[in-house]
């Protein structure tokens, strides 16, 4: 019996955990700039180019355009750069190489030899306008991809909202919880 309580407790603070505190602040992606840049366009002008086309934002990380909550209405096509989030690194062959958080490995160490190179020998990372992350060769001219801090939104006040699924099973779980004490 015992074991079930531990694994109710588990799931109530799994909950608690995957669930953002309402009114809370993340980046989140806002946009991609209308202007283009080849992997040499370096970090700073995007973020300038971000900045200048939606205020208080930078060029996103790979992660923050996966938690996006509410992505933009009308993302144009070809694809954006991103920041990738590094969490590791692995041996290509004899090339070292990056681990993307989103799942990708990259040739490399850094995104177009750090925003240097605009040739098809260097890999940077994009999100195409349906949200995939992909890997490409740095001589593509593509739009930065934007992220400002954005209010994650409100929780649903009924059952009937979209997130009812997801109210309605936390219940449950905390419902086993209090009875299997």
């Amino acid at each position: 019996m015992s074991g079930w309580r531990s694994f109710g407790l588990f799931g109530v603070l799994l909950g608690l955990v995957a669930l953002p505190a309402a009114g809370v602040s993340n980046f989140q992606l806002v946009g991609f700039t209308g202007q283009k840049f080849a992997g040499n366009g370096g970090l700073l002008a995007m973020s300038t180019a971000c900045q200048s086309q939606f205020p208080a934002s930078r060029v996103c990380s790979s992660s923050e355009v996966a938690n996006t909550v509410k992505l933009p209405a009308g993302l144009p096509g070809g694809g954006a750069w991103v920041q990738p989030s590094l969490v590791g690194g692995v041996l290509i062959g004899t090339v070292p190489g990056a681990v993307d958080a989103q799942g990708g490995v990259l040739p490399g160490t850094v995104p177009c030899g750090g925003w240097t190179r605009a040739d098809n020998g260097a890999i940077g990372l994009a999100v195409t306008a349906a949200g995939q992350v992909t890997a490409l060769t740095c001589d593509n001219a593509l739009s930065a991809a934007c992220c400002a801090l954005t209010p994650v939104p409100e929780p649903p006040t009924s059952l009937a909202e979209p997130a009812a699924g997801v109210a309605l099973a936390s219940l449950a779980v905390t419902k086993a919880v209090h009875s299997a004490f």
